[in-house]
């Protein structure tokens, strides 16, 4: 364009929390456009950034001297569609010739030379374009016609109904409605403004009658729906107290005990057969294999279960089938009283019990009661033979020697959370049968159990023998946790809706559980509740948008201008600054909104702008901005101010705790984060948790020893506090491997890691039968942090076992996918020093050159011929290469950037370089620094792995120049990472690794 030429900058984001441009334009919305001119050539850079990461894309505009070629004119100005109905959108298209400036009016203000925009009107109306240059101006009109379209619908409320309609107390239900031709829809009893048709859900305490009234502009109606309330009992909540195996690791075909309870379930069933089952109980069974038995309790609402597993294992049986012992004690009872029928036995795959007791495990015990005197036989069978043995028991009548009494039962905690754990635990005395309620049941006479519950709940213990009954009771009581809010915007609308051009009305809003509030159309930040009254001059719709940690809502409401004769007098609508009082360095925004111009410009720098907008500025002092509009026939000025605080105000801004509850946890357990801010206005937590509430909590589980950091801020500063979790040290070993890629290419290579606890040994094999790493049989692999790297050519799952230093095991495995067959193989796996790994080709690698025998034959005798007469001129004619005693010094040819010291004796080239790596001959390098042998080989290791890093394999005598450097292992890296940088900029590549060697390496150095 021409040296201040107006142009439009337009821009789009997405995700963004702050857009800015430079150049003076500063901050910007996410979405938008803005007029400008320059002087100069000029690049515009726009910055996007959010709390992950910050974008940016750039635009150039070229200032130049254009001559004007053909003469202004306006080519064609059109409406798509010519005719529409009120409101109805439609297309201004337009196309111009040596125009520097062109604008439309009614508000559309200045536009790009060729193009369009999408428009509606409620009347009908001409729009005219104006084209001009430096020289003349043009225009030209087009005028879109606007018809009345009847209504079809009159005003009516066509259902308005509660489903259901009779409730429980507190019980939800639905109200649902649909209305016709209403603008405005309302329902009583708090619940307000609602859209034209829809649904809410509801819960009332007592009858209620609901009343619709829908409206528009010439009438009203309105329609009711009562919900009637009734007293429901109310059902214990479902839950699975406990469901268990014991023992729960069995021999094949060995008999064991499933036992289990439930609270509030009205039909209990078990899998596997076993089918519906009381909701407290226990049955004896055996199993061949491994099986895993799940619990469903069901009632009328809900569906709750629970697992517990069975595992079998292969014992060998070494000893022949015995019963050891079978007792009752007491073996002398009064008629009803309790006693402990005990046993073991050897050998048995099945023992049974006769008198109703049935099959047992093979060691065990069991509280009885009889009426007489009675034999029990334990049988005890195998695959090879039975053996049986009987104990008796005799009834009589005993003098009771202590009165019943329960001595205490308590709840511990008696106040706990809801589903929080606590312990019942009691006494009692002269006791034969002791039950607690609430779906506990059958317990010993003294003892204790571990419960939860989701409300108040009173435990009951009973107990009583041949002649009475005591019970004791105790209490939990269940503490409400304040729950956050839910997000939410409850209303938001404008009132009154329709108005004239520039007439106030006022928005109005409401939400719940927000931590920001912000509308649109230049409002900005507003309260969580609030109004603000406004003017427009023309259709406008307002969005209010609510957010807080969990996430964000919004709402819309519109405001409608009343068909009034169009207005062509110039005016500046409005002018303001938001907010008008600033602190030095914070931002505020000018928005304005004029009638009638084409050109509109700002002082202070600000220049050209639309015929509405707002811009973003800094305050750095007090100043008053004056707005200038003019079209072909007037101008007018407005201004506004914005004053600029040198002080900041006080902040109060804390972390008034951060803490971990609890702070020392078992590996995989729970512990929650709780915190508390004052007078911030953001605040985050790191280690992934990201932006949270100012207040707040959250549950997490602990892997490993970690510390939290929260960071707040407000507007002015910010503070940081941090807590920590301790993993306790089970003493267990643990297992963990990973793969750096689970799919992959052939030939490219993959790292095994592991990172073991409590590991002594480990065994790292793969599924084609190769041991990759055992530590027990002399690995130099730390068996519980290390890693190495392999070259799969086929699928492979690679499982390690880690042996604990108690004797137990874990194991754990990965796969890995290897995609096609490039007949790459690794022929060395590096486990130990010397750390080079050689890769090997199976096949010749095809190079592209395939001239058939007689061609073939006489290029590489010309290759072959080319070699000599290089050779002759570096070894014969140059004297490179002279005689023994004449080598080069190194000092020549390979720099030392990083030595701090040399030696003086010579360090030749090793001979054992890899065959399948580039060769050359080298010099015998003199003056090179050395380090004593135990440095260089622990360096070694951290140098090649460094390489391995960049996928570059190092040969055994640049690994060992580089190793041998006297200076620091960083410095020594660094130098390493700079070669690779060249190399990689100069060298080819296969399936992505680099092979260096030393002649490499001298000439990279001098490069």
């Amino acid at each position: 364009m021409k040296k201040g030429e107006a142009f439009q900058l337009t821009w789009g984001t997405t995700g963004a929390t702050t857009v800015s441009i430079n150049n003076g334009v500063g901050l910007v919305p996410k979405n938008g456009s803005a007029a400008l001119s320059v002087n100069q050539d000029t690049s515009f850079i726009l910055t996007a950034s959010n709390s992950t990461g910050t974008v940016s894309c750039a635009t150039n505009v070229k200032v130049q001297d254009i001559p004007v070629e053909t003469p202004l004119s306006c080519d064609f100005f059109q409406a798509n569609p010519s005719t529409v109905g009120k409101g109805e959108a439609f297309q201004l298209t337009w196309a111009t010739t040596g125009a520097t400036q062109v604008n439309i009016n009614n508000g559309v203000g200045l536009v790009p030379k060729n193009g369009s925009v999408a428009l509606s009107v409620q009347a009908d109306k001409s729009f005219i374009l104006t084209a001009s240059n430096a020289s003349s101006i043009v225009s030209c009109t087009t005028t879109v016609h606007v018809e009345d379209i009847p209504e079809e619908n009159p005003l009516s409320c066509d259902f308005f109904q509660a489903n259901p309609s009779t409730v429980g107390k507190g019980e939800a239900f639905q109200l649902t409605w649909a209305t016709t031709g209403a603008t405005q829809v309302n329902i009583n009893n708090g619940v307000g403004l609602v859209p034209a048709d829809g649904s809410v859900a509801l819960t009332v305490q007592a009858d209620k009658t609901y009343v619709l009234t829908a409206s528009n502009a010439s009438s009203i109606v309105s329609c009711t729906s009562t919900v009637h309330v009734q007293d429901i009992p109310v059902e214990n909540p479902l839950s699975c107290d406990f469901f268990q195996a014991n023992p729960s690791i069995v021999k094949k075909g060995e008999a064991f005990q499933l036992t289990w309870g439930t609270t509030g379930g009205t039909q209990v069933t078990i899998n596997n057969g076993i089918g519906l089952v009381p909701q407290d109980g226990s049955v004896a069974l055996t199993v061949n294999q491994d099986t895993s038995f799940v619990l469903t309790a069901s009632n009328s609402s809900s569906i709750v279960s629970c697992t517990t597993n069975v595992k079998v294992e292969t014992v060998v049986v070494d000893e022949p089938i015995s019963c050891d012992f079978f007792q009752a004690n007491p073996n002398i009872v009064k008629k009803g009283e309790a006693f402990q029928l005990t046993w073991g036995t050897t050998g048995a795959t099945q023992v049974n019990i006769n008198n109703g007791v049935g099959l047992v495990p093979q060691d065990g015990s069991i509280a009885l009661t009889v009426t007489n005197d009675t034999s029990f036989v334990l049988t005890a069978s195998n695959s090879s033979s039975i053996v049986s043995c009987v104990t008796n028991i005799k009834v009589q009548d005993i003098p009771e020697e202590n009165p019943i009494s329960c001595d205490f039962f308590q709840a511990n905690p008696g106040t706990v959370g809801s589903g929080e754990a606590f312990q019942l635990t009691w006494g009692t005395t002269g006791a034969t049968q002791v039950t607690v309620n609430n779906g506990v049941g059958l317990v010993p006479k003294d003892g204790s159990i571990a419960l939860t519950v989701t409300k108040n709940t009173s435990f009951v213990l009973t107990a009583s023998n041949a002649s009475s009954i005591v019970s004791c009771t105790t209490s939990v009581k269940v503490q409400d946790i304040p729950v956050e809010n839910p997000l939410s915007c409850d209303f938001f609308q404008a009132s009154p809706s329709f108005v004239e051009a520039g007439e106030a009305f006022q928005l109005s809003w409401n939400t719940t559980g927000a931590t920001q509030v912000s509308i649109n159309q230049g409002t900005g930040l507003v309260p969580q509740d609030g109004s603000v009254s406004l003017a427009v001059n023309h259709d406008t719709t307002y969005t209010l948008t609510a957010t807080n940690s969990t996430g964000t809502v919004s709402c819309s409401t519109s405001v409608k201008i009343k068909n009034t004769p169009p207005q062509s007098s110039l005016s500046c609508d409005q002018f303001y600054t938001s907010p008008s009082t600033v602190q030095q360095g914070n931002q505020f925004q000018l928005i304005w909104n004029t009638t009638d111009a084409n050109s509109v410009s700002i002082n202070n720098g600000i220049g050209l702008v639309a015929a509405d907008g707002s811009v973003t500025l800094t305050g750095t002092a007090s100043k008053t901005y004056v707005l200038t509009a003019s079209n072909n026939t007037n101008t007018v000025t407005c201004s506004t101010s914005v004053n600029v605080q040198d002080t900041p105000p006080q902040s109060n801004l804390s972390c008034d705790y951060f803490t971990a509850t609890p702070s020392s946890v078992d590996e995989g357990d729970s512990f929650e984060l709780r915190w508390n801010t004052t007078d911030a206005t953001r605040v985050s937590i790191d280690n992934g948790l990201g932006l949270v509430a100012q207040d707040g909590s959250v549950t997490l589980y602990a892997y490993d020893n970690k510390t939290y950091r929260l960071t707040a801020s407000n507007n002015t500063d910010s503070v940081t506090c941090s807590t920590s979790v301790n993993v306790k040290d089970s003493g267990n070993v643990r297992c963990d491997l990973e793969v750096s890629d689970d799919r992959i290419n052939d030939g490219d290579r993959i790292t095994l890691s592991w990172d073991n606890d409590d590991t002594e040994d480990i065994r790292l094999r793969d599924d084609h039968g190769k041991t990759l790493v055992d530590t027990d049989n002399g690995d130099n692999e730390d068996p519980e942090r290390d890693s190495i790297s392999v070259r799969p050519d086929e699928d492979t799952e690679y499982t390690l076992t880690a042996y604990g230093k108690k004797g137990d095991t874990d194991t754990c495995r990965v796969e890995v996918r290897v995609d096609d067959d490039n007949n790459v193989v690794v022929t060395t796996v590096r486990t130990q020093d010397p750390l080079v790994a050689g890769v090997q080709l199976v096949r010749v690698p095809y190079t592209g050159f395939d001239a058939g025998p007689f061609l073939t034959s006489v290029f590489y005798a010309l290759l072959a011929l080319w070699g000599v007469g290089i050779a002759y001129f570096f070894v014969v004619k140059k004297g490179r290469f002279a005689t023994a005693g004449k080598g080069v010094s190194a000092a020549q040819h390979i720099p030392t950037p990083v030595a701090t010291s040399t030696v003086a004796s010579e360090v030749t080239a090793d001979s054992s370089i890899p065959f399948n790596l580039p060769i050359a001959a080298v010099e015998p390098i003199t003056g090179a620094p050395v380090m004593v042998q135990e440095e260089v080989a622990d360096a070694a290791s951290t140098i090649e792995n460094r390489a391995h890093a960049s996928r570059v394999l190092l040969s055994a005598d640049a690994l060992s120049y580089v190793a041998d450097q006297d200076a620091p292992l960083e410095q020594r890296l660094t130098m390493l990472d700079h070669v690779i940088t060249k190399a990689k900029a100069m060298f080819p590549t296969e399936n992505g690794w680099m092979v260096i060697n030393k002649e490499r390496l001298a000439a990279l150095l001098t490069a």
